[in-house]
């Protein structure tokens, strides 16, 4: 069956409430605002309303965490990424320049995608740690052509997490 043992993180995701922040909600740690019903990078500050600038708040457009940063927050990863140190061996430097272009340009287009953490050791695997399933997904599949290696996937229900391996 397609999408059996998928994790649907509209369904499952914790950090993610069932009703939306109003528009112009602006999360205080990273600034993302809240517009039509998704997180976006502000361009520029919002614009004050006659509400907020008269004291008042326009329903609930005081800052909120995203649900990047309060995972952040609590290192609560959503999606990890393993990379076996054989497959490492001789490519440290395209497989970073890989992780760091595929993370920027998903971060560029969805503030609730992001690296939480990298550890990069000289001799052992390597571990990303991200705060949303779609990056862990591109970083996988992205890493897995540029390698030809083989990408296992364990999704873990009860914490709405996604664990993926990256082998020879």
């Amino acid at each position: 069956m397609h999408g059996a043992g998928v994790i649907r993180e509209d369904e499952h995701d914790p950090y993610r409430r069932a009703e939306k922040w109003p528009d112009g909600t602006q999360c205080p740690q990273c600034r993302a605002v809240m517009h039509r019903g998704a997180w976006r990078w502000a361009s520029e500050p919002p614009a004050a309303t006659p509400a907020a600038t008269s004291g008042q708040s326009r329903h609930s457009s005081s800052p909120h965490l995203c649900p990047a940063c309060q995972r952040i927050r609590s290192h609560d990863a959503a999606g990890v990424l393993v990379i076996d140190a054989e497959l490492l061996a001789g490519r440290h430097d395209q497989i970073r320049a890989t992780i760091q272009a595929i993370a920027r340009a998903e971060e560029r287009e969805h503030p609730l995608e992001r690296i939480l953490a990298f550890e990069a050791s000289a001799q052992g695997p390597w571990t990303i740690e991200t705060t949303g399933l779609h990056l862990v997904r591109r970083l996988g599949h992205g890493l897995e052509r540029a390698t030809g290696s083989v990408l296992s996937t364990r999704y873990l229900q009860g914490e709405a997490k996604a664990v993926m391996h990256l082998s020879r």
